[in-house]
């Protein structure tokens, strides 16, 4: 797992039905589900790897 820091971006798909690469992962449907808060993704993707930097130095 790699944990993206400060100058890192995390790409996301755009466009009325995502790009071709990331259609697999969210195919086009009638009712989109909800997107996370960005402040509820960056606490939990920080926890994570709060976890996992505890776990490589045990």
């Amino acid at each position: 797992m790699r944990v993206l820091g400060d100058d890192f971006q995390l790409l996301m798909p755009a466009g009325q039905h995502g790009s071709p690469v990331a259609h697999w992962v969210s195919p086009p449907r009638q009712n989109a589900p909800p997107l996370i808060r960005p402040d509820r993704l960056t606490h939990h993707l920080r926890a994570l790897a709060r976890d996992h930097q505890k776990a490589a130095t045990s």
